[in-house]
């Protein structure tokens, strides 16, 4: 005979925590995995001031002379590089600087532009960049400067290099020239124009090597295409659209009032 025996109570439900958020999930993940994306941009201009306030020691101990045999020994000379010597003043130049005005645009310039483009390719990416424009705009100034004994200093080929990255890959972000925001693509093609009118201009009138830029303007278009290939490609045809435009207008303009 079976005995049926009653239920008892219920056993008591089981509480479990609730899943965790996604989102919270990925807002944390988000959190611990990110870096800042300027550490190479700030290392570069810390290393740029540092080498200045040597030379800030050398003229108040040694004298304003001592520091132009600095800036002859570390700056690049063409004529120097033609005998086969000081190839390393093919980096070190873009370390100098002039005076505190010319340390001061290059940095703040290297700060906006150099941080855009560490964030797209990476802090190490960035200073092999930084360096490899040094050197083109140290390549370009030796080939093209009419001055073979005038020595090179600052970082501005490394600036213009990172314009010209810019430039192709986000040919219509803005840029402030002084205080007026320009599209980047506009201000990479209006210095081409310059320079092919004034790349031979002497030192002397005014100190700006412009050939210097050219080169590493024309190296950042160059390293841009790697970089993102369809992007760069697509800026670098409204680069060339664009100065054939201006290039024909000029034309145009001087036929009629020659």
């Amino acid at each position: 005979m079976s005995v049926l025996v009653p239920p008892g109570p219920p056993p008591p439900p089981i509480l479990l925590p609730p899943p965790p958020s996604r989102k919270r999930h990925r807002k944390r993940r988000r959190r611990v995995t990110r870096r800042p994306r300027d550490v190479g941009t700030l290392c570069m201009i810390a290393v740029l001031v540092a080498v200045y306030a040597v030379q800030v020691v050398i003229e108040l101990t040694a004298g304003r002379a001592a520091l132009y045999q600095v800036f002859r020994e570390w700056g690049l000379v063409p004529a120097a590089l033609a005998r086969g010597e000081r190839f390393h003043t093919l980096l070190t130049y873009g370390f100098l600087h002039a005076n505190p005005l010319h340390l001061i645009v290059n940095s703040v310039s290297l700060y906006f532009l150099g941080r855009e483009v560490e964030e797209k390719i990476g802090t190490a990416a960035f200073i092999a960049c930084y360096l490899a424009f040094i050197v083109l705009g140290g390549v370009a100034y030796a080939l093209i400067n009419p001055d073979p004994t005038a020595a090179l200093i600052g970082a501005s080929a490394a600036v213009f290099g990172f314009l010209g990255i810019i430039a192709l890959l986000e040919p219509f972000s803005l840029t402030y020239v002084v205080v007026i925001p320009v599209p980047t693509i506009l201000i990479a093609v209006g210095y081409t124009v310059f320079c092919l009118f004034f790349i031979h201009t002497p030192l002397w009138w005014g100190g700006i090597a412009h050939s210097a830029h050219l080169g590493g303007l024309l190296g950042g278009m160059l390293l841009a295409i790697p970089i993102e290939p369809k992007k760069a490609l697509e800026g670098l045809a409204i680069y060339l659209v664009l100065l054939g435009l201006v290039l024909y207008a000029i034309w145009l303009t001087l036929r009629l009032l020659l």
